[in-house]
């Protein structure tokens, strides 16, 4: 009898452990999800410097055409959280003035973009197109971000089929493993990058945004790909 209550026991708790460790990954894999995304913000004015409210501004991804939409506040901001990362286009319209499109805009991970709209008095059948310029500068926040894009990811070589190596092309991230070859991918690989002088145990890994690193250490990455 006492050997079937233990068994009984020791089943409960397994089951009581293992719903708590699904909860946990789900919770951080909701977390860590969201912190990956964008932020697009701006404020429309006319040509005369007066702020515009209520005006109708689209967001639309250029790869997928994916919308979403929203509207201006009474002091002319708005602003758009949880875009995933790619280029977008913007459509600002507003009864009585020319239609603005701004195109080619690039949101990388946890970017604060800021993109002004300045309209012009007229018809919204009437529309003007602005093409972005390639260098966009983040004004919205004092952080600093970088991307590695698809195309560099596809052709650059990587220093032993590692990814991490491709953080060495952004300013302020050292190899601290120069001379030789970063490892390859499987369990528990060692990190080697320092990012602003803060040393390899300052790095925060995600994989499809959860979570990626041995919380112990903080110095490797539980899986590799």
């Amino acid at each position: 009898m006492l050997i079937r209550a233990c068994h009984a026991a020791r089943d409960v708790l397994g089951r009581a452990l293992a719903f708590a460790v699904i909860a946990t990954c789900c919770s951080v894999g909701m977390v860590f999800a969201q912190s990956t995304t964008a932020t697009l913000n701006g404020t429309v004015t006319d040509t005369a410097g007066g702020v515009i409210a209520d005006a109708q501004v689209t967001i639309t991804n250029q790869a997928t055409n994916q919308e979403v939409q929203t509207t201006t506040h009474s002091d002319g901001s708005f602003s758009m959280p949880g875009l995933a990362s790619g280029t977008y286009q913007i459509t600002v319209t507003k009864t009585g003035f020319s239609s603005l499109t701004q195109k080619d805009i690039f949101l990388g991970p946890t970017v604060v973009r800021t993109v002004n709209s300045t309209l012009s008095v007229g018809q919204v059948s009437q529309q003007v197109t602005v093409e972005a310029a390639a260098d966009q500068v983040q004004t919205s926040t004092g952080e600093v971000s970088n991307s590695v894009g698809q195309l560099q990811v596809e052709t650059l070589p990587l220093n032993g089929r590692n990814y991490q190596s491709l953080s060495a092309l952004m300013p302020g991230v050292l190899n601290m493993s120069q001379g030789s070859a970063q490892q390859q991918g499987g369990f528990a690989t060692n990190n080697s990058m320092s990012i602003n002088g803060m040393g390899s145990n300052g790095t925060l890994y995600e994989l499809d945004g959860v979570w990626n690193m041995n919380t112990g250490n903080m110095t490797q990455t539980t899986i590799l790909p």
